[in-house]
């Protein structure tokens, strides 16, 4: 006759004949001890119904405050951030407090951008101001998603910099910043979760967000609305994509002077040469390559997506006509296939001596 043993009873069986380690016996104990786990379905609503009622309460207390002084804005969001801070600290596991730590930390920021720009202060200062938080929020509030948000926050208040500054002619220079910190933060993933264990995810999302982002104005229908030389962006965005193909070859271990790395080098300024003025395309495929190399699918779908919005944008505000439209697409497509198909058997063969000979 079968006895059905409960899990307990199997991990007491297998601690008593010595197949258990110490450090797996004290994991399985800590879920064994838990007297229950909350769906994931039912943490989802909790946290929309958090989210509701704080933004519908700091929502009113923002139209209150922005009716006042513009001092009395800056403590309210000098409070609400230090409040986030304590609360972040306390919060542990609770759902309840991470979510109103969340709330109050980006309204208290909102807060803190209105009131100090509202005062007799050079927008500058308060662009630096509100990049130096959002920085310090960075590295003392633990909470991933908040590190993506204040990612994107600094990026955004450099960007305002260059503009309180008349600097515009600079965002080439921040969209190359940003891209070598997205390049860096990825190609050196290994290194960085050593050091920067829980630093680098935030970071790395939220450095190719911002990439993405910033180069969204090259679209043919935004140019109007931003001005750049996006000539000088897609000179920097092609060096760095050379850099990545050249790190992925040096990780296939393929020599730069084999023909098909000339051939892949080649491609890619001819490609670089006709997209010029489609700096979103070579952003794009630059975040597709750190997805591929380091198996991320959110990287790559996310990149994907932008991929196709900056080249169908660029596609159909092509000025030439519809035939030359099909002929050009035809033609690049039965180039790709062909580079797919002729570079294929080179890797799988280079990959296979890699594996055999390390």
């Amino acid at each position: 006759m079968k006895t059905q043993l409960s899990l307990r009873d199997l991990m007491d069986q297998l601690k008593a004949e010595n197949l258990l380690s110490p450090d797996v016996n004290e994991n399985l104990a800590s879920i064994l001890t838990q007297e229950h786990v909350v769906p994931w379905a039912v943490n989802i609503l909790m946290g929309l119904g958090i989210w509701l009622a704080t933004l519908l309460f700091l929502g009113f207390m923002l139209l209150a405050l922005t009716l006042k002084d513009p001092m009395l804005v800056v403590v309210g969001g000098s409070v609400l951030v230090a409040t986030a801070i304590l609360l972040n600290k306390l919060s542990k596991e609770s759902l309840v407090l991470d979510q109103f730590a969340l709330a109050f930390s980006l309204t208290g920021q909102i807060l803190l951008s209105i009131g100090l720009s509202e005062m007799p202060i050079h927008k500058a200062w308060v662009a630096l101001f509100i990049f130096v938080l959002a920085v310090i929020l960075f590295i003392i509030y633990q909470h991933q998603v908040h590190r993506f948000l204040t990612v994107l926050i600094a990026v955004s208040a450099a960007l305002f910099l260059l503009q309180s500054l008349n600097l515009e002619q600079g965002l080439p220079l921040l969209i190359f910043a940003i891209a070598g910190g997205a390049v860096w933060c990825w190609l050196e993933e290994a290194s960085c979760l050593v050091r920067l264990p829980t630093l680098q995810r935030p970071l790395g999302y939220g450095l190719a967000v911002a990439l993405l982002g910033l180069v969204s104005p090259s679209l043919p229908f935004l140019r109007e609305f931003f001005y750049t030389n996006w000539t000088f962006v897609t000179l920097g965005l092609t060096g760095l994509l050379l850099f990545v193909i050249y790190h992925n070859l040096r990780l296939y271990r393929v020599a730069i002077t084999t023909p098909s790395s000339l051939i892949i080098f080649a491609s890619t300024l001819l490609v670089s040469g006709l997209l010029y003025q489609a700096p979103g395309v070579i952003a794009a495929v630059i975040v597709i390559l750190l997805g591929f190399q380091r198996n991320n699918r959110f990287l790559m779908g996310l990149a994907f997506i932008f991929f196709l919005l900056f080249y169908i944008s660029y596609y159909y505000y092509l000025d030439v006509t519809l035939l030359m439209k099909s002929i050009t697409l035809m033609s690049a497509g039965v180039i790709l296939l062909g580079l797919r198909f002729g570079l294929k058997p080179i890797y799988f063969d280079t990959s296979i001596n890699t594996v055999n000979n390390p």
